[in-house]
């Protein structure tokens, strides 16, 4: 089965790409898809047509589909990712993906890293209203969705949507230089 589905790798890198899947992240999405399917499938006939004993374009993209759109979920709740976009184009992500990697650029990035989450989470604490800083905290800070911490404060969900969704551009805002000198590896500016 897997070896029938890696003659297909090209389709099945471009179908992620239609899906909006940057290309950096296309191929390691497919990847995990090969891994989720055979750790998952276990009739393979659900992969193959049954007349032509061809692959089954259809079900492969679904599943491609549903990872891409769990990927966009956990990319939604982490604030440390959302604004990975904010690179201008493939020419920046590759300078700085080409960078050399050594254990004191390793070490010199976490402690950058540690020192933006404190930032992020100091200015959280600075927010006027206790409402603010407890939902950002639930939402951001824990594995509740949405919805679950809409059932359990009865707050509604759409109320809950619209603060999360502000809370992510108010901290773009206020820490997005910062974010961009960490992806561009001057710790030393955060």
């Amino acid at each position: 089965m897997l070896e029938d589905l890696g003659k297909m790798h090209n389709i099945w890198v471009a179908m992620a790409r239609n899906l909006g899947v940057p290309l950096h992240l296309a191929e390691d999405l497919i990847q995990e898809m090969y891994i989720r399917l055979n750790k998952y499938v276990k009739d393979e006939a659900k992969i193959y047509y049954k007349d032509t004993g061809e692959i089954n374009r259809f079900y492969v993209w679904m599943v491609i589909r549903n990872m891409t759109v769990s990927m966009r979920k956990a990319k939604g709740k982490n604030v440390t990712l959302f604004i990975d976009d904010c690179l201008e184009n493939e020419n920046d992500r590759r300078q700085i993906e080409d960078k050399p990697i050594s254990d004191d650029f390793e070490m010199e990035k976490d402690l950058a890293r540690e020192r933006l989450l404190n930032k992020v989470s100091d200015g959280v604490d600075d927010w006027e209203y206790w409402y603010d800083r407890k939902l950002f905290n639930l939402y951001y800070m824990s594995n509740m969705s949405m919805r679950d911490i809409s059932r359990s404060t009865g707050i509604s969900l759409t109320s809950i949507f619209n603060s999360c969704k502000n809370y992510k551009r108010n901290i773009l805002e206020e820490f997005g230089d910062d974010w961009q000198d960490f992806e561009n590896g001057e710790f030393d500016l955060i």
